[in-house]
């Protein structure tokens, strides 16, 4: 883990002559930040070392080494000491690096969450939107029906059809709003308005790109005995109550 090796260590001597500090002197004279030959020469000792190659930027003793006063052998409980050392800032490292992953992830488990949420927040607000768009219709509708129903007090026959169908686009929008209706349709677009058990630990984070973009109002044909309801369109829904001749669906030859 440490990456201790023992080698032997090496020499430094001063490569320096007379005609090669003149030749350096001269390219740095001519502008060359370079000196023309290497400063030292570099050649085995004959002693031994041990070298750690980890920790660069640490501040701790990497190399122990052969000298004249000491030996590596005098050296064993100082080398000992410093590998621990090392060890310990390997593990003070790993530590610090997994708590920076683990944040990560939690914030980018957040940032999920936040996005699922926003995200049925906002299907669910068009599907409110969709219901009291309906309910203001209706309440228009029944202003002017109760215009209508005062007005032609004295002549009953008059706007008799203009009456006839906005009663019935009253009954379609109550069928539509109906709490029947309305729990078929947000099934239908798979929209719920309790948060999901698993919501609170991520686990439906990325899920919410399969939903579709908005949640509509339907008509349902609804067949008691097999349990089962089907999407109809408003004509179909409007003829199958009587409130459209069964003519009126038929499409008309060219």
């Amino acid at each position: 883990m440490v990456g201790e090796i023992i080698s032997e260590s090496w020499a430094r001597s001063n490569r320096y002559t007379r005609a090669r500090s003149s030749e350096s002197a001269d390219n740095l004279r001519w502008g060359f930040s370079r000196a023309a030959w290497p400063q030292y020469d570099y050649s085995p000792s004959g002693r031994l070392a041990i070298v750690i190659h980890t920790n660069s930027w640490s501040g701790l003793r990497r190399s122990y080494s052969d000298g004249k006063t000491q030996s590596i052998e005098t050296m064993l409980p100082e080398i000992i000491a410093g590998l621990a050392e090392h060890a310990a800032h390997l593990r003070e490292r790993r530590r610090a690096d997994e708590e920076r992953e683990r944040q990560y992830r939690e914030a980018e488990l957040r940032r999920k969450r936040e996005e699922a949420f926003g995200a049925r927040e906002k299907r669910r607000l068009e599907f409110v939107d969709a219901i009291h768009q309906q309910l203001l219709e209706r309440s228009k509708l029944s202003a002017v029906l109760a215009h209508l129903e005062t007005a032609t007090t004295e002549d009953p026959n008059r706007a008799q059809s203009i009456q006839a169908w906005i009663r019935r686009r009253i009954q379609q929008i109550d069928a539509l709003t109906s709490p029947e209706f309305l729990d078929l349709s947000a099934r239908s677009a798979k929209l719920g308005f309790v948060e999901p058990p698993n919501a609170s630990n991520g686990g439906d984070a990325g899920n919410y790109h399969s939903y579709s973009s908005s949640a509509q109002l339907r008509f349902w044909s609804i067949d008691e005995e097999k349990e089962l309801a089907t999407s109809i369109g408003a004509l179909e829904w409007a003829t199958r109550l009587g409130l459209v001749p069964e003519s009126e669906t038929e499409v008309p030859r060219s």
